[in-house]
Order: C-alpha cells, then sequence, then structure tokens
C-alpha cells in the first residue's frame, strides 16, 4: 500500500463523509481518508479470491498510523471514538464479504474431511488472531488511562510543592525582616550601652 505523506496532504472534497471529518482537524481528515483508501484495497484483494488472514482483510489502526508517519496513539478510542468506530464498522462489512466469497466457492460441493479440519483450524486461528488484537488494544488502551492518570497525579503533586515552596519563600522573608529588626534592636543596645559606659568614665574621672 501507498506511504501517505502527512505534511503534504490536501484535505479531499468529501460530501458524503460524516460530520465529525469534516468538522474535524487536518488529522482527523487524513485518517479519514487512509481507511477509505485502504477499505477500498482490501475489496479488491478480497474479491481476487485468495486466502487472506484477519489481518490482511481488515483496517489495522496500527497499520493507519505507520501509513501516516504518525504515533499509533493517535488512533485510539479514547482520543478519536468516531473514527476507530468507523473502522470497525467497515472491518466488519470486509470480513463479510470476505465470507460471502468464501461462502459462494465452496458451495456446489461436498467438502472433505481434510478441507473441514483445515477450514477450522483457520477459524480458530482467526478467532485467536482477533482476540489478540482485542486484548491489544483493550492493553493499549488501559496504558494511556495509567499514564494519563500518573501524569495527573504528577501535575498535582507538583502543584502541591510550588505551593508548599512558596509558603516557606514567604515564611523566609518574613523571618529575614525579623531578623533586620532584631539586628537593629542589638545595634541600638550596643549604642545605648557604649554611650553609658562612657558616661560612667567621665563621671569617675571628674570626681
Amino acid at each position: 500500500m501507498s506511504t501517505f505523506d502527512l505534511e503534504n496532504f490536501v484535505s479531499p472534497l468529501v460530501n458524503d463523509a460524516p460530520s465529525w471529518v469534516a468538522e474535524g482537524n487536518s488529522l482527523t481528515k487524513a485518517l479519514y481518508s487512509k481507511v477509505v483508501e485502504e477499505v477500498k484495497e482490501l475489496e479488491g484483494l478480497i474479491d481476487q479470491g485468495d486466502e487472506l488472514s484477519l489481518r490482511e482483510r481488515t483496517v489495522i489502526a496500527s497499520r493507519i498510523a505507520l501509513s501516516l508517519n504518525i504515533d499509533k496513539s493517535n488512533i485510539r478510542s479514547s482520543r478519536r471514538p468516531e473514527l476507530i468506530d468507523f473502522i470497525e464498522r467497515e472491518n466488519e462489512k470486509l470480513i463479510n464479504r470476505y465470507e460471502a466469497l468464501k461462502l459462494k466457492a465452496r458451495r456446489g460441493r461436498h467438502k472433505t474431511k481434510s478441507e473441514t479440519e483445515t477450514e477450522n483450524l483457520v477459524l480458530q486461528r482467526q478467532l485467536h488472531e482477533m482476540e489478540n488484537l482485542k486484548m491489544k488494544e483493550f492493553l493499549e488502551a488501559a496504558i494511556e488511562r495509567d499514564l494519563l492518570s500518573t501524569q495527573r497525579n504528577l501535575k498535582e503533586k507538583n502543584e502541591a510543592l510550588e505551593s508548599e515552596l512558596s509558603a516557606c519563600r514567604r515564611r523566609n522573608a518574613g523571618l529575614s525582616e525579623s531578623n533586620r529588626e532584631l539586628i537593629k534592636e542589638l545595634a541600638q543596645l550596643a549604642e545605648e550601652r557604649d554611650q553609658l559606659r562612657r558616661l560612667v568614665a567621665q563621671t569617675k574621672g571628674g570626681s
């Protein structure tokens, strides 16, 4: 499949695009355009009648991200639920299209035991692939939620530390002012003491 250059992407004029695409930013439009493009390519592959694995005949979010040279975290239900829903609906259509063609090819002849066993193995493998994909998506979403939660906690702790630091600075400023006043008072007392000593000395000298 061709590589998509996001920097040179020009939003296509698609009158039948959903509102979330028409009202979305350039990345949303690029993602939607790429998904539509891949769906058409997959339909062509399916119609050729070749054996295709689940990944080979469905739209994979990480593959879309790779083709656009963006991080796959940009295509998650937490960020773009409408796009994920669109991909899932298109994948369901692709799976049905593939199964319908396979059923049509098998119709009219009796399957051998070997063919039945092979078909069961293929179905089991496809089910396993689907479970792995769903589990991977679930884990990635969970990791993203944990990261967001950790970031929020760190932000809150940082704000608390900043507040405490500001309070310490204010207390330190108050102590510094108190120290200056105390030093001033001590200086005055020392001056008064020296004056008293001079006065005592003068008194003794006069007597």
